[in-house]
């Protein structure tokens, strides 16, 4: 059976992060600065979940340490260094740690806080079109992007609206009180919607 590799994301007190690898619980591979990229963070961690190789990670990764890294993991996650684990997959899927981020984690993985003050990734929205429910919305939330909207339900599911045209109607009706997706999927069914 083929060893799958575990991973941590690290973001230290100045802001950087740090993607550290583990084959049976050996650091085999590190990169450093994905706070300057940090969409190239999300592809990475994408293609580790998928059961990538440490052979095709030395193939086909750029900018990497590969080999024994277990002290540099420890000097990194030791008393002395300010850091934080904000995300890994120890074998059971990828886990978020979204009260232990920075700044610079936040922005990788597109943790946005909500009117009601909860946070939440925006990798785990919901297509609207793919959530059957009768959740009434608890708040919206409004990215830099005027085309995206994401709606948090009081069951606190993330709920992704596509491009809607109108989208100062629809702000308008999801501001109404006790609306539920599914009203709102009545009432959105006549707007220009982009799928």
């Amino acid at each position: 059976m083929k060893n799958k590799l575990t991973y941590q994301v690290i973001e230290d007190n100045a802001g950087g992060l740090q993607l550290y690898v583990f084959s049976k619980g050996r650091a085999v591979y590190a990169h450093y600065g994905f706070e300057t990229t940090p969409y190239q963070l999300i592809l990475c961690l994408d293609e580790l979940d998928k059961g990538i190789t440490i052979k095709d990670i030395k193939n086909k990764w750029d900018g990497c340490e590969v080999g024994d890294l277990n002290k540099d993991y420890q000097k990194t996650t030791s008393n002395e260094t300010g850091y934080s684990i904000v995300a890994e997959n120890s074998g059971k899927g990828r886990e978020l740690y979204i009260d232990q981020m920075g700044r610079s984690a936040e922005v990788a993985f597109r943790i946005y806080e909500f009117e009601a003050g909860s946070k939440a990734s925006l990798f785990d929205a919901k297509p609207i079109y793919a959530y059957d429910s009768d959740s009434y919305i608890k708040t919206v939330l409004s990215t830099d992007n005027r085309y995206e909207c994401y709606i948090e339900t009081n069951n606190g599911d993330i709920v992704e609206v596509p491009y809607i045209d109108d989208t100062e109607q629809m702000m308008i009706w999801l501001e109404g009180p006790d609306l539920t997706l599914d009203e709102f999927l009545e009432k959105v069914q006549g707007l220009e919607i982009w799928d």
